[in-house]
């Protein structure tokens, strides 16, 4: 708990209308979260404008308000602050209120498309193997040792995280890998957070509908390394040719991790097999390490090639991370088998862009026989990024011998609009260009159950777009449906097939 006029002193606000000497236990966004202690931030959204839920949040006890727009009314017993910088003040207090938790943890942030979940799953296991005890903070939620909350968004609203972050750090978390999405960047959710290193994966198209331009994106994700002080360690995927623009004008230290000669460590002598991945990292000024996983895939071998880097320079013993690494899991969802009764192999990944379902598609037909078909089944989101349905057709037409599209968190949107999208793309592919044959199914279970139904050994089946959710976003529901669940029982031929 903290005073109104301590707050006041950590970020200045414009005005306060009201008694300073004030209470406050939680900041809330939502007025029906808000009750006695809570300060309520009356924003406007792309949907709701926040000033209209003040008298809502009030009557559940609510009795401090901060906007920066004056409210047309206001119960006289109610404190108004009002601040220029809205967003500055939110993140600011919220981590004031909690004691700044970053300050006494280890926080590496992980941004850019794709690889982040594996990434930040891969630093703590990691920092784990060399004794400091880490949590997690992303897509599946928040974890540390056993425990788990679940989260709206895969970076919180700014209240949420510094609360989060005190929950781990009471715990008993030394260290935190986080998630870092551009969206939380461009709306600086994170910002009040001291993070001592950053990681950046890679960066191809997704989220356009609401960044507009790849320059836009690249530039929201390029706040995460304006972030960092000088003592922090900025690594970054040389093979990117986003990364010179992460990394320029940032404070920290940079290492460029990549298989290129212009990186400072390269990772050299890959083997990648279905049952792991081999490689060597080898620094510029002539340190190496042989590093070995069960996680396959070239894309993992970059991802955990950026984790190890990362820790290694923030003084971790590389000996410990070598042998760390050699036990390390993927997370939920992430490349998951199953092994099907007929001897083909399903395959359940959170893939839902252009370039990720490309490179599962082609790390897939690497490892299967070459005498089997690969199957994928993928859908595209509802009220997202409509430009990236068509590229995501074509690469399936093109890279699979069967792809049946259908249903992944339609939304607001008709599953069937979206699939026209789809095919549009697939049309577009010069017919002996297109390997696949094509099919529709919207019923996202039947879908599933047809490519198990039509498989046979040696065939590998790719269930792409949802990975570890449990649920279909359909209009504004939740709706329970898990393909991991689903294949599970598939796999143990515990399920109808009809």
């Amino acid at each position: 708990m903290q005073l109104l006029e301590q707050l006041l002193a950590v970020f200045p606000a414009r005005q306060v209308i009201g008694d300073p000497v004030q209470p406050i236990e939680r900041i809330v966004l939502d007025s029906r979260r808000a009750g006695p202690g809570t300060l309520f931030v009356a924003r406007r959204g792309t949907q709701h404008d926040g000033l209209n839920y003040v008298r809502d949040a009030y009557d559940r006890g609510c009795r401090v308000v901060l906007t920066d727009r004056v409210p047309a009314a206001l119960p006289a017993d109610c404190t108004l602050v009002l601040a220029d910088d809205l967003a500055g003040a939110v993140a600011r207090w919220s981590h004031a209120l909690y004691g700044l938790p970053s300050e006494h943890m280890l926080v590496l942030g992980v941004t850019g498309t794709n690889g982040k979940t594996t990434t930040t799953y891969l630093l703590a296991q990691l920092l784990s193997a060399c004794g400091m005890a880490a949590g997690i903070i992303g897509t599946i939620g928040v974890e540390f040792d056993g425990e788990s909350l679940p989260t709206r968004h895969t970076t919180p609203e700014a209240p949420e995280l510094a609360e989060y972050l005190d929950w781990l750090r009471r715990r008993g978390a030394a260290a935190v890998a986080m998630e870092v999405s551009s969206h939380a960047l461009w709306w600086r959710r994170v910002e009040g957070i001291r993070f001592a290193g950053a990681v950046f994966t890679n960066l191809t198209p997704d989220h356009l509908d609401f960044h507009r331009t790849m320059e836009n994106y690249a530039r929201a994700k390029k706040r995460l390394f304006d972030m960092l002080s000088a003592d922090a360690v900025a690594v970054v995927n040389a093979d990117s040719q986003w990364s010179p623009l992460m990394v320029a004008d940032t404070p920290a230290r940079v290492v460029r991790v990549g298989r290129g000669y212009d990186a400072e460590v390269r990772i050299t002598a890959e083997e990648l097999a279905s049952t792991g991945s081999h490689w060597q990292l080898v620094w510029g000024d002539g340190r190496s390490v042989e590093l070995s996983m069960p996680l396959v895939g070239a894309f993992n071998v970059e991802n955990a090639s950026l984790a190890v880097v990362l820790l290694a320079e923030k003084g971790c013993d590389c000996a410990q991370l070598a042998e760390g690494l050699r036990s390390v899991s993927a997370p939920p969802g992430r490349m998951e088998r199953y092994a099907l009764p007929s001897g083909a192999v399903a395959v359940a990944d959170y893939a839902h862009t252009p370039d990720a379902l490309e490179r599962i598609l082609r790390q897939c037909r690497k490892m299967m026989p070459s005498s089997g078909r690969l199957l994928c089944v993928f859908g595209c989101g509802g009220d997202r990024d409509r430009a990236k349905r068509p590229m995501m057709g074509a690469i399936a037409a093109t890279l699979a011998d069967v792809a049946i599209i259908t249903s992944d968190n339609p939304r607001s949107e008709d599953p069937a609009r979206i699939a026209a999208d789809i095919r549009a793309g697939i049309e577009l592919v010069a017919p002996d260009k297109r390997r696949a044959h094509i099919e529709e199914i919207l019923d996202r279970r039947q879908a599933i159950i047809t490519a198990v139904e039509q498989a046979h050994a040696g065939d590998w089946i790719i269930v792409a777009g949802k990975g570890h959710e449990e649920f279909q976003l359909i209009g504004s529901e939740h709706i329970a449906f898990s393909d991991r669940q689903l294949l599970s029982a598939l796999a143990c031929g515990s399920v109808s097939k009809s």
